[in-house]
């Protein structure tokens, strides 16, 4: 196990892995995917949650950069208009 195990995607609890198998499976016993035992690379597996986080890295660079410009007070105000228009089409993209 390369990366670190995403927590369950039902319940936010931590995961706990078989030892003879391998498999993960959630370590909360009310959670549906609790004993349900599944392939490392189908728990990790969250097409959904990985483009909001990545739109998510977008917007916090965004504003990070905004900013930073803001606060130099380098660009003009139409420049600033134009990197969220810019930003913001990415985001919906």
């Amino acid at each position: 196990m390369a990366e670190e195990l995403k927590l369950c995607p039902f319940c936010s609890s931590p995961i706990k892995v078989s030892l003879s198998t391998g498999r993960v499976s959630c370590s909360n016993p009310s959670c549906p995917l609790y004993n349900l035992r599944i392939d490392e690379k189908l728990w990790q597996f969250r097409p959904i949650e990985d483009a909001l986080q990545a739109k998510l890295d977008i917007a916090r660079e965004w504003y990070k950069n905004i900013k930073r410009e803001l606060l130099d007070d380098y660009y003009s105000r139409e420049q600033i208009c134009k990197i969220i228009d810019e930003t913001l089409e990415k985001l919906n993209s």
